[in-house]
């Protein structure tokens, strides 16, 4: 994590705060103001709604969310568009406003089946059966990485329009990550619809086992979308790092 800590910046971030947290009646005064340069990312499906607290959330879309009013008299935001929705997140924390950047990757509603409906649950037992399987052969397990599961989440969503290992630009598979480590793989699927069919049609393909069982890799990311208005309707993805 990267603090930037000028003293001309944050006067003039307290400053544009004042005007945007004045009119959303969180705070009703400057404060010395702390921006933190990271990005924080997360996969929601539409229509999820998200508690409004403390914390103010400005998207860059205005149009991707609305606000409504929640049973217990609090406010929540709820996602309407599917995409990457970017916000700009500002909160307060020991005397001081905290800013940071937030990416919501918003998923149809019916992007799953309804028995695969939990994507994190999917995704830790496609890693599970993985484990088991590298555990035959001594490799040591892999773990899941964040942003791994973030590329693998949006190679699953292009393999709708390209199922193959060339993204829909025309760029590598591997242009999706961040850093590419040692090494990377992928693994691809489509039509599976339980982990175990997934994992099951990997270890009959050369490439694809060699690509769960190679000890060179420590990461995994795991990615799944559904679409049941296109032929093979459920999409798999499988990322590795070493």
């Amino acid at each position: 994590m990267k603090i930037r800590k000028n003293r001309v910046r944050n006067v003039i971030l307290a400053l544009v705060l004042f005007t945007i947290l004045s009119f959303s009646n969180i705070v009703k005064a400057a404060l010395p103001a702390e921006y933190f340069d990271i990005v924080k990312e997360s996969i929601l499906p539409l229509g999820s709604v998200l508690e409004l607290g403390e914390i103010t959330y400005k998207p860059e879309d205005p149009s991707a969310v609305i606000i409504i009013d929640l049973e217990d008299g609090k406010k929540g935001m709820k996602f309407i568009k599917v995409g990457d929705i970017k916000f700009t997140v500002i909160g307060q924390g020991q005397g001081k406003i905290v800013i940071w950047k937030e990416i919501v990757h918003v998923m149809p509603e019916n992007s799953m089946p309804k028995d695969m409906s939990n994507l994190i649950y999917v995704a830790e037992r496609v890693v599970e059966l993985v484990n088991q399987e590298r555990a035959k052969v001594g490799a040591l397990p892999l773990r899941m990485s964040e942003d791994l599961q973030i590329a693998a989440h949006t190679r699953a969503m292009e393999l709708v329009e390209n199922p193959s290992h060339t993204r829909p630009d025309g760029s590598s598979c591997f242009s999706v990550l961040k850093s590419r480590g040692r090494a990377c793989g992928e693994n691809l699927a489509a039509g599976p619809t339980s982990p175990e069919m997934a994992v099951a049609e990997w270890m009959k393909s050369n490439e694809h086992r060699k690509n769960m069982l190679d000890p060179d890799y420590r990461e995994i990311g795991v990615g799944i979308y559904s679409d049941e208005h296109t032929p093979l309707k459920h999409y798999w993805i499988q990322i590795f790092r070493g």
